[in-house]
Formats: structure tokens, sequence, C-alpha cells
């Protein structure tokens, strides 16, 4: 309910992009709770550590980290709107990463997200 909320609101990154990226880190902290209250938090958080899925919750818990830093202590514009792109992404990978072929999936969309990106670009040169 509090992640539709997100989207619901989701013109108003534009305007108030603190808000939304406090909200959005809420939510994400608040989901891993229920999944580690589903599962149970020591297997919950055996998982998260895995070897393989390592980097992955490093990464995405650093851009959470950042995210808030960057709405409560330091609020700035564009800080808080790049530091919540990161998040997005990060939570992209981060999920991928428990999802069978998740990982290969993300390479392979990220790669033609780039091709598309770079023909953009250049054609517009």
């Amino acid at each position: 309910l509090f992640a539709m909320a997100l989207f619901v609101f989701l013109p108003m990154v534009i305007f108030v992009p603190g808000k939304f990226a406090l909200s959005f880190s809420i939510a994400s902290v608040l989901l891993i709770m229920a999944v580690a209250f589903l599962r149970g938090p020591r297997k919950t958080l055996t998982g998260l550590v895995a070897r393989e899925k390592a980097v992955f919750t490093a990464g995405y818990m650093l851009s959470l980290c950042l995210t808030l830093f960057a709405t409560i202590v330091s609020p700035s514009y564009l800080l808080v709107i790049f530091s919540a792109g990161l998040q997005v992404i990060a939570l992209a990978w981060f999920v991928a990463s428990h999802i069978p072929g998740g990982v290969q999936g993300m390479t392979a969309m990220s790669g033609m997200v780039m091709r598309a990106t770079t023909a953009m670009v250049m054609r517009g040169n």
C-alpha cells in the first residue's frame, strides 16, 4: 500500500524529490523487514549476505544510505535526484539477484539500454 502511494505521486519527484526519495526508502526498508518477518530474520540475513548476493546487497544498502543522507542530512535537489535514481537501479539489480536468471536478464537489458542510448546520442551529433 505504501509503495502504491509512491507511484500515484510519482510526478511530484520533479517538484519535491526529497519526499519521494524518503518515502521510497522507507518503503524499501519496510519491504525487507516484511520479508524478514515471513522468512525469519536469520534466514533472511543469511540469504542477503550469501556469496553470490553480497555485492548486490551491499550496493543496494549503500544506495539506500546515500538516499537517506541526501534527503535528511544534506538536502540537495541534485543529490537527492541522483541518489534516488541510483537506489532504483540498485533495487532492480538487488531484486534480480533473487530471481533465477535475473542477473543474466538484467545484464542483457542494460546492454540493450546502453546500445539504444549510444545510438540516440550518436544520431544527435
